[in-house]
């Protein structure tokens, strides 16, 4: 897994406010994209700023940062959202496990292996018929704010929709839909994939 993010969960968490102009345009992406499932498991939750996404059911927050992990856990942990430090490549949790997942801007910090290897993991929990939201963002701007942001979080490896949507399809998911949300700094965007089932 990548080493831990180089920003203070606090400092990240308010830098992704301002830079983003906050996370209202995700959420409200993302809340039905996962509406009515009973249980959610969020791969690489970092700070957790989309959790609300999950109006109802159970959450389960993974990510390897623990400082991250801890300030997600103080700010929106609650018995039904709960949160662990987890190789994102070897989860503890049982084969075909889970109906809905999301991948939240944490891709641009693994190169493609790290990538793939994750979401085989994935595909493995998700039982047939799976949603896999998969959410990450590319520099789009310049400043000094997309600077910092850009230089000191977003890692190495910025990823075009497309080629990101590859590498899900190359372990096994099919993609279903794509969503772009341009911001003054960086470009997000939203893939939904599903597991087909033939790997049932």
């Amino acid at each position: 897994m990548p080493q831990t993010r180089p920003l203070s969960p606090r400092l990240y968490s308010g830098l992704r406010r301002v830079v983003e102009l906050g996370f209202g345009r995700d959420l409200r992406l993302l809340e039905p994209l996962l509406r009515g499932y009973a249980h959610v498991a969020d791969l690489g939750c970092g700070s957790g700023e989309l959790t609300p996404a999950i109006a109802s059911g159970s959450y389960l927050g993974l990510d390897w940062d623990l400082g991250q992990l801890g300030y997600a856990a103080d700010k929106y942990g609650t018995q039904a959202k709960r949160f662990a430090c987890a190789d994102l490549t070897r989860l503890p949790l049982a084969d075909a496990a889970l109906p809905a997942l999301l991948f939240s801007k944490a891709a641009h910090h693994m190169d493609d292996d790290q990538v793939q290897a994750v979401l085989a993991e994935a595909l493995r929990i998700a039982v047939v018929g799976a949603k896999l939201v998969i959410v990450d963002v590319y520099p789009a701007g310049h400043g000094l704010m997309h600077d910092l942001l850009v230089n000191r979080e977003l890692g190495e490896h910025h990823r075009q929709p497309g080629e990101l949507e590859r590498l899900a399809i190359e372990v096994g998911w099919t993609a279903i839909e794509r969503h772009e949300l341009r911001k003054p700094t960086l470009a997000c965007y939203v893939l939904v994939m599903r597991k087909p089932e033939e790997f049932g």
